[in-house]
C-alpha cells in the first residue's frame, strides 16, 4: 500500500490523485474517514471548511472520541490583545499542569510571531519556533539591527562585516580581509578605517563603493540624535537599497521578509509609543535584552511557535491558530485564483486538526504592518465553520472602534468591476511600496481587490480594506 498527502508548497498536484481512476479505471479508491486525534467538534469544523474545495475526494471525518469542547472564535482590537489573551490562556492552562509542550501558537506568516514572542518573554513563559528561527534571529532583521549597531558602536567589526556588502557594493572578501590587515596594524576598527581616509589597496570603483557606504553611515550617524528610531530604521531599509533588493525578487521567501522587516519598523513604533524620550541606542538595547533572554532559556518543554505549513503530521492537546484575517490566510494572492484558495483552506484544515482537545481561532479588527495600523477584513474560512461546532467570543469595545458586521463570504469571489473609489489609470502612492498605477480593480467597497503596478516594487494585490492607497 503506497500512502503519501500531497501538497502543492512541496511540489505536488493534486490533480494526479485525483485524474487517477480516469487512467486506471479498475482501482479501488479507500477512503480513511476514521479518526483518532480529535473531538467531534474539531473534526466537525474542519470537514466544514473543507467541504467549500471541489478539488477533492468527498469524505466525512468522524470519531469515536466524545464530542468535547466547541472551536472558539475570538475578535480582538488588535494584535497586541490577541497576544494578550493567547499567553493570558496559555499560563493559566500551565497553573492547571497543561504541559507547555503540548499548546501551539500557529500562524500563516512568519512576521506574526514577533507579538507573541514578546509576550511571552514577558510572561516568562519558555517558547520554540519550530520551522524557523525567533523574530530577532532572522537575517533581514539581523541585517537592519546590524546597521544601527555599526552607528551607535563603530568598533562593532562583527556587525560591521554583516552589514558592508548587504546588499551587494561590490566589497567582497578579499577587501574586508584587507581592511582588517590595516586595522590590525592601525589599531582600530574595520568601519574606522574605511572613515579615517587612510589610502586602500584596492580599485577605484572599490574606493568610490567604499566612500558612498561611508557617507551614508555618516549621514546617517548625524540623524541618530534627532530622529525616532523608527524613522531611522526606515531611513535604513530606503536608502541602503535594501527594501529595493527584496522588492526586486517576487519570490515568496522576500515577501516574507518584507513582512519580517515591516514588522521590525512597527516594533520600533511600539517602544516609542511605551518610551517617548526612548533614543536609538534605547531601542536597540531593548531589542538586545530579549535577544539574549531568548537564548538564556533551554527548557525543552516549551511553548511550540510555527507556521501551519510546518505542523503538518503534528499533533497538540491545545492549537491557537491566529491571524485568519484576509491578506493574511488566506494571503492576498490567492484572492482571485481558486486553486490557490482551495490550498489555503487545506492549510487551515491541517491547522484546525492538529489539536487534539481545544482549539481557538482569533482574528484582530486593527493590525500594524509595516509601521502603519491597517483595518484587517476577517477570513472567509471563518464564515464557513458550521454554527453547531463553534461558538464566538467578541472582545472589541464598539465605543472605541467601527466593528464590521456585513461581510460576506461570496465578497471575496466578485468578479465583476463595480463602483469603488479606486479605478484602473489612478496614480496612487503606498507609505510602503511607493507610487504606483491602478490597472485592475476586483469586487467593491472595502473587499474590492486592487492590483497595482509600483514603479519600483512591481505589480502588487491589494485589499482595499487595508490598502492605504493614496491618490497622487
Amino acid at each position: 500500500v503506497y500512502k503519501r498527502q500531497i501538497y502543492s508548497w512541496r511540489g505536488a498536484q493534486v490533480r494526479n490523485i485525483l485524474e487517477f481512476p480516469q487512467y486506471y479505471p479498475e482501482c479501488k479508491i479507500i477512503r480513511l474517514e476514521k479518526n483518532y486525534r480529535s473531538t467531534g467538534h474539531i473534526l466537525n469544523a474542519a470537514s466544514g471548511v473543507i467541504g467549500y474545495n471541489t478539488n477533492r475526494y468527498k469524505k466525512k471525518l468522524y470519531t469515536d472520541a466524545p464530542a468535547g469542547e466547541k472551536v472558539l472564535i475570538v475578535r480582538f482590537p488588535d494584535e497586541y490583545a490577541e497576544a494578550d489573551f493567547v499567553v493570558d490562556k496559555i499560563q493559566k492552562m500551565m497553573d492547571n499542569n497543561i504541559s507547555p509542550g503540548e499548546i501551539v501558537i500557529l500562524y500563516r506568516i512568519n512576521a506574526l510571531s514577533r507579538v507573541f514572542e514578546q509576550k511571552l518573554l514577558e510572561y516568562d513563559i519558555p517558547y520554540t519556533v519550530v520551522g524557523g528561527v525567533g523574530f530577532y534571529e532572522r537575517a533581514e532583521i539581523k541585517d537592519i539591527l546590524a546597521y544601527l549597531r555599526v552607528l551607535i558602536n563603530p568598533a562593532d567589526d562583527i556587525s560591521f562585516r554583516r552589514i558592508i556588502n548587504r546588499p551587494r557594493r561590490g566589497i567582497g572578501m578579499q577587501t574586508v580581509a584587507k581592511l582588517a590587515e590595516i586595522a590590525r596594524d592601525a589599531d582600530l576598527s574595520l568601519y574606522e578605517v574605511i572613515a579615517s581616509g587612510i589610502p586602500l589597496p584596492v580599485g577605484k570603483s572599490i574606493q568610490q563603493s567604499i566612500r558612498n557606504f561611508v557617507n551614508m553611515m555618516e549621514g546617517f550617524r548625524s540623524d541618530i540624535e534627532a530622529v525616532s528610531p523608527s524613522l531611522l530604521v526606515e531611513e535604513i531599509l530606503k536608502q541602503t537599497g535594501y527594501l529595493s533588493m527584496l522588492e526586486s525578487d517576487d519570490s515568496e521567501l522576500a515577501e516574507t521578509r518584507i513582512e519580517n522587516l515591516g514588522q521590525l519598523l512597527t516594533a520600533a513604533v511600539d517602544f516609542e509609543k511605551q518610551n517617548p524620550q526612548a533614543s536609538v541606542r534605547d531601542f536597540l538595547s531593548s531589542v538586545t535584552l530579549m535577544t539574549d533572554v531568548d537564548r538564556w532559556s533551554h527548557s525543552e518543554d516549551k511553548i511550540t511557535l510555527m507556521t501551519v505549513h510546518s505542523a503538518k503530521g503534528l499533533e497538540f492537546d491545545t492549537v491557537f491558530l491566529t491571524g485568519l484575517e484576509l491578506g493574511i490566510f488566506p494571503l492576498s494572492r490567492a484572492l482571485d485564483n481558486d486553486d490557490e484558495m482551495e490550498e489555503e483552506r487545506r492549510l487551515f484544515y491541517v491547522a484546525l486538526t492538529r489539536t487534539q482537545r481545544q482549539a481557538f481561532i482569533t482574528n484582530a479588527v486593527q493590525r500594524s504592518r509595516f509601521g502603519s495600523v491597517m483595518e484587517m477584513v476577517p477570513s472567509p474560512f471563518l464564515s464557513e465553520l458550521p454554527d453547531d461546532s463553534i461558538e464566538k467570543m467578541d472582545l472589541v469595545p464598539t465605543s472605541s472602534i467601527h466593528l464590521r458586521t456585513d461581510y460576506k463570504r461570496s465578497s471575496v469571489y466578485k468578479k465583476s468591476v463595480s463602483k469603488s473609489k479606486y479605478f484602473n489609470g489612478m496614480k496612487v502612492i503606498h507609505p510602503f511600496f511607493g507610487k504606483g498605477t491602478i490597472v485592475e480593480v476586483r469586487g467593491s467597497g472595502e473587499e474590492a481587490i486592487i492590483t497595482v503596478q509600483f514603479a519600483k516594487s512591481g505589480k502588487k494585490k491589494l485589499v482595499a480594506g487595508f490598502a492605504k492607497l493614496r491618490k497622487i
